[in-house]
């Protein structure tokens, strides 16, 4: 049996439903020893597995390097098939040699979950020129023992093969996805869907709630699920009490099948993030037949959307983009949006974990 080992150093409960947590279960059900790897944290407890959990203790950091992930790594790496890292960052560059380093036959792979910007002006790993030369360098050398670069998004793709053009016959498309035994059927309703953390200013709620109250609307209903709710009804229902029957705000739902419930309901899901390396919530929206309203900083908008067939894309930054959209969207209820089941047969085509699992099995196996 092989071993696949992901290593996350930041590792938190939240992770496991994830991708982080998502592609070495669904591979220790494809015949792998699976095993997710981070540092333990006072007080943070994780849910059973079907891998096995490892948590390092803290041990100080040398550099920006955990010194107990080098020791796990020399001690360990000879054990390792396949070890997956994320992100081209400054300890993933030096984690993924130091593997290679003790094990020189294990397969590395790296998954990118980058933003299309940062790929556009390139990595940057320092603000001192010399000591972001010295990165550069030794992101090029770990790009050169790596043995399989996934990124979330074809865009993406795309500019990374420009960046490192002799590794680009490393590098693969491979999206995030839904798992879909808890995908829900359900009766749609005039509903607008939104899933995030309203207390973060990436995820950009401070634009939505300003377009709602200016909206022609007596059809559709809004429900706005996620932490940070409570302040955001408060702040909201003392501007704007007239909306008490238009707005429903609800905290963070942790049980997938009640969240996915919520999906299986709503005709519309809106994310006015500023910035997303992938938009997991879009994913799950779309496998439920939601129409997807989303912006211009999303790097995988257009390949969830296909191409603008289910969804359409607003500047985040233009309270009258999105508020033309909704508002079409909203007039359109009788006809024009495309029909929920196309929408969910395409989501679950394209961005479903058991489907993307075996793709990465393949090339894996391919390469060991």
């Amino acid at each position: 049996m092989k071993t696949f080992a992901t290593l996350f150093p930041f590792l938190r409960p939240e992770h496991i439903d994830k991708d982080v947590g998502k592609i070495p279960s669904l591979l220790a059900k494809r015949g792998y020893d699976s095993m997710l790897v981070g540092i333990e944290r006072d007080g943070v407890s994780y849910p059973k597995m079907t891998m096995k959990l490892g948590l390092l203790k803290p041990g100080g950091l040398r550099g920006h390097l955990e010194m107990n992930v080098l020791s796990f790594l020399q001690s360990q790496s000879a054990k390792i098939d396949v070890l997956n890292l994320y992100h081209l960052r400054r300890d993933t560059i030096f984690y993924g040699q130091w593997y290679k380093k003790h094990n020189p036959q294990g397969l590395l792979y790296l998954k990118m979950d980058s933003y299309n910007e940062e790929l556009q002006r390139g990595v940057r790993y320092s603000s001192n020129f010399f000591k972001n030369l010295y990165f550069k360098f030794h992101a090029n050398k770990f790009l050169k023992a790596a043995d399989l670069v996934s990124v979330e998004n074809k865009e993406g793709l795309s500019l990374l093969k420009r960046s490192y053009p002799k590794h680009a016959q490393k590098m693969i498309y491979l999206p995030n996805g839904v798992e879909k035994r808890l995908i829900q059927k359900g009766s749609k309703k005039p509903v607008i869907l939104s899933v995030g953390r309203m207390d973060d200013p990436v995820k950009n709620y401070d634009l939505l709630l300003d377009v709602i109250p200016q909206l022609d609307n007596d059809d559709y209903s809004f429900v706005l699920i996620g932490r940070g709710h409570e302040e955001r009804a408060e702040q909201f229902f003392s501007a704007y009490p007239e909306m008490r029957n238009r707005v429903t705000f609800m905290g963070p739902i942790r049980d997938r099948k009640k969240l996915f419930a919520q999906y299986a309901k709503a005709s519309i899901y809106v994310q006015p993030s500023l910035h997303e390396s992938f938009g997991l919530a879009m994913a799950e929206a779309l496998c439920h037949g939601c129409y997807l309203v989303g912006t211009t900083g999303m790097s995988a908008f257009s390949d969830l959307s296909n191409d603008g067939e289910y969804g359409i894309c607003i500047d985040p930054h233009e309270p009258e983009s999105l508020k033309k959209a909704l508002q079409s969207l909203i007039t359109k209820r009788k006809g024009g949006i495309p029909d929920p089941q196309s929408v969910a047969t395409f989501g679950k085509e394209q961005f479903v974990w058991e489907t993307i699992a075996d793709k990465l099995a393949e090339e894996i196996e391919l390469r060991l």
